[in-house]
């Protein structure tokens, strides 16, 4: 079983069974193998003539005391139902990190979607590295505004208030998430936010660096209309990624990840 990058006249199959495995519509699809081109960034394994799995990946670089290091995140892994118990997974895996080493990506990174997919992923030599808080946080009536920004200027923003070991994300994955729903802003009391949701009476925040939570929160949720925002930031308390070094393994304190691209 060997594994191979995509051809681009493959890319419906590849989106048939990305849709298949995770219910995205051709939207999403389309717009990240527009960024993230099959034939660099996704690897298949063909068997009886069509695609039975398939992985792909987005650049990464881990920021942290011992230096800046970049890396892979392993995305959208999946096996058609046909083909799976087969070894697949394991086989495109490990041709995949050897791909990624060839490219002097020194780390792979993902996030498993439970705990079943951390020990079979654990299996494999990966290490849960990555670490965040969650909370379920209610409006208040503390005054608070936002701005909405763009990708880029949500990008420069969000590394300027990261300070802990963390993950710094590319341009076109924000892109990215921006066609998945989601959308950046500017806290008018200090930090910034990924809202994935806007309507309802709760918020989904992806991602919200700032000092004050509940002032942020109550920015989010009067502009939204929101009673209440499930939120993601930084912290230690759930476990949130795991990471494989490729080569010349590092010693590690707990990583802030920040999107899993769900």
């Amino acid at each position: 079983m060997r594994s191979r990058w995509a051809l681009p006249r493959e890319q419906q199959a590849l989106q048939e069974l990305w849709k298949l495995c995770f219910g995205d519509d051709e939207s999403v699809t389309d717009c990240f193998f527009a960024l993230f081109p099959p034939k660099l960034h996704t690897r298949v394994i063909e068997e009886d003539g069509k695609i039975a799995a398939m992985a792909s990946w987005l650049p990464t670089t881990l920021h942290m005391d011992g230096g800046t290091f970049p890396g892979a995140y392993i995305y959208a892994v999946a096996t058609h139902p046909e083909f799976r118990g087969r070894g697949l997974c394991r086989s495109l895996m490990e041709e995949l990190e050897h791909s990624l080493l060839l490219q002097d990506r020194v780390f792979a990174s993902l996030c498993p979607a439970g705990d079943s997919l951390y020990r079979f992923y654990g299996a494999m030599g990966y290490e849960t590295a990555f670490y965040h808080d969650t909370a379920n946080l209610k409006a208040d009536k503390t005054p608070g505004k936002m701005q909405q920004i763009s990708p880029s200027a949500y990008l420069s923003l969000r590394e300027s208030f990261l300070s802990m070991p963390h993950c710094e994300w590319t341009r076109e994955a924000i892109d990215y998430l921006s066609a998945t729903g989601c959308r950046f802003y500017r806290l008018e009391k200090g930090g910034c936010a990924t809202v994935q949701q806007g309507s309802g009476e709760n918020l989904r925040v992806l991602e919200l660096l700032s000092e004050d939570n509940n002032s942020a929160v109550s920015a989010l949720c009067q502009a939204f209309g929101a009673e209440a925002a499930e939120v993601s930031f930084p912290g230690e308390a759930q476990p949130h990624g795991m990471l494989k070094w490729l080569k010349n393994k590092q010693k590690m304190a707990p990583c802030y990840f920040g999107f899993a691209f769900d």
